[in-house]
C-alpha cells in the first residue's frame, strides 16, 4: 500500500500574527504602506520564473496601478533580477537573504505572495511549500497554472495565469490590487483550509500511523 503523506507548515506559520494588515507589518519594518506589495520569499533560481515577477509589477505599474514588489532571499538568479528590476526604482526591495523567522515576517508585509514558476518539468512536477506557507499566513497566493501548483491551492484561496506570460500576471495582479475584499477573503480561506489538514503536527501522527502499521506487519 502507498501512504501520500502532503508537504505541511511548521508552527511558527501557524502561530504567527496574521491579524495586522499588510501595510502593518510593513510598517513595523520601516517598509512604505503605501501600493499594493506583492512578492515571495523564495531562492533565486531561474525557474521560479521571479523574472516574470519583475516585468508583471512594471507592466501594472504602467498602467496607473499602485504595485510594489518585495522579494526576500538570495540565490544564483539575483544579480540578474536586481538589474532587471532597476527600472522599478523606489517601488522593489530585495532584502537578501533572510532568517525563516524574519523571512515570515516579510511575507506577512505582503498583499499578495506570488509564486509564478516557469513552465519546466521541475516546476510541474514537484510541489513546493512556498504556496502552503502562504496560505498558512493568511495571504492571497497567485500561481503559474502547472499541475504541482494547482493541486495544492484551492480555488477559494488563490489565483493562477498562463506560466511565463508577464502581461497576463500583470492583468491577475491588477485585478487582486484594486479587490481588497478578495484578498481578504482568498487569505482567510487559505489560511482555515492548512490550519485544517496542512500542520506537520497532525501529519505527523499520520507517519506515527503508518510505522505502527509497518512495524506490526513485521512481527506478524
Amino acid at each position: 500500500a502507498i501512504t501520500l503523506i502532503p508537504n505541511s507548515v511548521s508552527e511558527a506559520v501557524v502561530g504567527a500574527d496574521v491579524e495586522r494588515s499588510p501595510a502593518e507589518v510593513r510598517a513595523e519594518l520601516g517598509l512604505p504602506t503605501d501600493g499594493i506589495w506583492v512578492g515571495t520569499a523564495a531562492s533565486i533560481v531561474g525557474y521560479e520564473g521571479l523574472d516574470d515577477l519583475v516585468d508583471a509589477v512594471s507592466i501594472a505599474r504602467g498602467q496607473g496601478v499602485d504595485l510594489r514588489l518585495l522579494i526576500a532571499g538570495d540565490g544564483v538568479a539575483l544579480p540578474a533580477l536586481r538589474e532587471r528590476a532597476a527600472v522599478l526604482g523606489d517601488s522593489v526591495v530585495f532584502t537578501g537573504r533572510v532568517s525563516k523567522t524574519t523571512a515570515i515576517e516579510y511575507q506577512l508585509a505582503l498583499d499578495a505572495i506570488v509564486v509564478p514558476r516557469k513552465n519546466q518539468p521541475v516546476c510541474r512536477l514537484v510541489t513546493p511549500i512556498k504556496p502552503i506557507e502562504a496560505m498558512g499566513l493568511a495571504r492571497p497566493v497567485v500561481i503559474s497554472d502547472l499541475p504541482a501548483l494547482r493541486e495544492l491551492v484551492p480555488a477559494d484561496a488563490g489565483l493562477w495565469t498562463e506560466p511565463e506570460n508577464p502581461q497576463r500576471l500583470a492583468a491577475v495582479l491588477a485585478e487582486l490590487a484594486l479587490d481588497a475584499t478578495a484578498r481578504e477573503s482568498f487569505g482567510n480561506n487559505g489560511r482555515e483550509y492548512v490550519l485544517s489538514s496542512r500542520r506537520w503536527k497532525d501529519i505527523g501522527q499520520r507517519y506515527g500511523e503508518v510505522y505502527s502499521r509497518l512495524v506490526g506487519a513485521e512481527s506478524t
